[in-house]
């Protein structure tokens, strides 16, 4: 979940529309409002108008999700599931991620065929991950489109079919998936599923590569190094093999 950071232009705090907001958001969760009790705990889940506390995070999602809030239910199975605030729990975050799921939460539906597909906190089964990936992907949920079609491009809890493999990266790479944008533009580049159109493939690696995807960086640099798909320009070769590098340098202090 992303940080909000306050600034200061003195010692003493200025008041914030996030302060305020939170306020608001304690006086309903006490109240017991559901909606209220979910905000308060996405509040200190994200350090938002307040200091991060997970543990805090935890209390109030419990709450909402008892009362039903499907968003409250999968975020408390989301943090059992990595032991954020409470003691990790994959079985029991699974539980609770599968109650929001089974009520049409396409994060849910991801998250419970991610379970599936690794074997946390559920039998593992590429068959019954492909199926909730499905179900997210249909909801407009980017990264189980990719997971979708990469499943049908790899034969994974399905038969192999590069068409549907093809068409889901697509609706992925619309959306900006930098892993879709590779993939498809792997698909373009080899003729699988899709006629081979390397100029094609460029453009759809050159999008990845520009989102800091390594892979498609070091494809740039292959694409430029040989004139496949675009235009032979050495200097350009260099330049995209040394940022895939810096990229990689990057990726392993996080």
């Amino acid at each position: 979940m992303p940080t909000r950071r306050r600034q200061t232009n003195s010692a003493r705090q200025v008041p914030s529309a996030a302060t305020d907001e939170h306020r608001w958001h304690l006086a309903a969760a006490r109240a017991g409002n559901a909606n209220g009790q979910y905000n308060l705990g996405a509040d200190y889940a994200e350090g938002r108008g307040t200091r991060r506390d997970y543990r805090r995070a935890v209390k109030w999602f419990r709450l909402a999700a008892s009362q039903g809030h499907v968003r409250a239910q999968w975020a408390v199975g989301y943090l059992l599931r990595y032991g954020r605030g409470v003691r990790r729990n994959a079985k029991e975050g699974f539980e609770w991620m599968l109650h929001a799921a089974r009520q049409g939460d396409a994060g849910a539906q991801f998250c419970v065929g991610v379970c599936y597909s690794f074997g946390e906190g559920a039998p593992r089964s590429p068959r019954r991950a492909l199926r909730w990936y499905l179900k997210s992907a249909r909801g407009g949920f980017a990264r189980a489109q990719y997971n979708v079609g990469y499943f049908y491009e790899h034969g994974r809890g399905t038969a192999q079919n590069l068409r549907k493999a093809v068409d889901w990266y697509r609706r992925a790479a619309r959306k900006g998936d930098a892993d879709a944008r590779l993939n498809l533009g792997n698909c373009y580049f080899y003729g699988k599923g899709v006629e081979r159109q390397p100029r094609r493939a460029f453009k759809l690696y050159l999008k990845a590569a520009l989102a800091g995807n390594r892979v498609a960086q070091r494809n740039v640099a292959a694409a430029y190094a040989e004139g496949v798909g675009v235009k032979r320009d050495k200097s350009l070769a260099r330049r995209w093999l040394k940022r895939s590098r810096s990229t990689q340098d990057e990726n392993s202090l996080r």
